[in-house]
């Protein structure tokens, strides 16, 4: 190994060394996981929940092109555990950091594998491996709602100029042309983003409420021997075809893409 493929391979067995001391001390006061598939409350006891789900580094069996495990809860512990996530919140971040470093020099993914194979690791799921396990503040806690975002798409403008170069780059001219033709003043392009599970965190009420939108594939801890006042739930996710607030100007689909689309942006009278 090189002095970078080396890095990777410390990397992880830091993060393995952080899991072991992690699962070691674990003490869980209550909490609750749910089944992002059914929607429904996880059983066994919070601390084998808890567990299950932060030692989690494998590729499973039956997982679809690389798809990560889920597992949106929460969770209050100790003021240790606390101590022991943050260690190993660390410890990931430091193993995100040495393999995009290679990824970075031009080295392969099945290149990678071998390094974590001859770490001991030949299952390993990085991003299991690297995501990090929120903490979030008890302080005046009112509620969590975890639930499936899907559909959903982002989008972003871009100058007709830069448009057309860029389909000209993937070898879309007909498209380019089309766009100048059309008398365009910007183009819009979507993109789909992949399912995921978000959690909407509220604090306070009133005057005083604040809230923030937190994605939720690992579960969430706040410390001490306490819970939301109000409640935590999976709240099963609305099946709308389409968002509310699309547009009704018509979308030109983009080849080789899974839903991609761009629309033009024409002046108004």
């Amino acid at each position: 190994m090189n002095r970078a493929e080396d890095q990777v391979a410390k990397a992880y067995r830091a993060v393995h060394e952080c899991l072991e001391q992690w699962s070691k001390n674990l003490e869980v006061y209550q909490g609750v996981m749910f089944d992002p598939y059914t929607y429904e409350q996880r059983d066994g006891s919070a601390e084998y929940l808890l567990r299950m789900a932060v030692c989690d580094t494998n590729m499973s069996s039956d997982s679809v092109n690389g798809e990560v495990t889920r597992y949106p809860g929460l969770f209050s512990v100790p003021s240790h555990v606390i101590e022991l996530t943050h260690a190993l919140n660390e410890a990931k971040s430091a193993l995100y950091a040495a393999v995009h470093n290679l990824l970075e020099q031009g080295y392969s993914a099945a290149q990678i594998r071998v390094i974590y194979r001859e770490a001991g690791a030949p299952r390993l799921h990085p991003l299991q491996a690297w995501r990090q396990i929120p903490i979030i503040p008890a302080d005046d806690l009112t509620c969590v709602g975890f639930t499936v975002a899907k559909r959903l798409s982002t989008s972003y403008l871009m100058s007709v100029d830069d448009s057309v170069q860029a389909l000209i780059a993937d070898n879309q001219h007909e498209l380019a042309n089309m766009i100048l033709e059309q008398g365009a003043t910007g183009v819009r392009w979507h993109k789909r983003i992949a399912k995921h599970v978000k959690a909407n965190v509220v604090w306070g009420a009133g005057e005083s409420r604040s809230s923030r939108l937190i994605y939720a594939s690992m579960p969430f801890l706040i410390e001490g021997n306490t819970w939301p006042r109000k409640r935590v739930r999976f709240n099963v996710p609305r099946d709308n075809n389409r968002r509310c607030d699309a547009k009704t100007e018509a979308s030109i689909p983009l080849p080789h893409s899974d839903g991609a689309h761009i629309t033009l942006i024409r002046e108004t009278a």
